[in-house]
């Protein structure tokens, strides 16, 4: 994981892989990813737009992120935690 400062604001980014959103997707529990298809999603079918600290949490981040559908891609926003075990949905 590789956190950027950014800003005044002092906001951390944090950089997740698409394989690891992908990981992370297959891992989740159904009810946290909205009606994403975790057995459908593949490395070319998800996209990371960015993963932002929100608050003084150092693991917690709040992550925009798309899925491929039928007519173009589909925003989703999540809040995503960190550990020794990679990246997890969180509520």
């Amino acid at each position: 994981m590789l956190l950027i400062p950014t800003g005044a604001s002092g906001a951390n980014h944090a950089h997740i892989s698409t394989r690891e959103m992908v990981a992370a997707i297959k891992r989740a529990d159904q009810a946290q990813l909205n009606g994403v298809d975790a057995a459908t999603v593949s490395v070319s079918s998800v996209r990371v737009i960015r993963c932002v600290e929100p608050d003084e949490e150092p693991t917690e981040f709040e992550c925009a992120w798309q899925t491929r559908g039928k007519t173009g891609w589909i925003n989703h926003k999540s809040r995503l935690a960190v550990d020794s075990k990679g990246w997890h949905f969180i509520d």
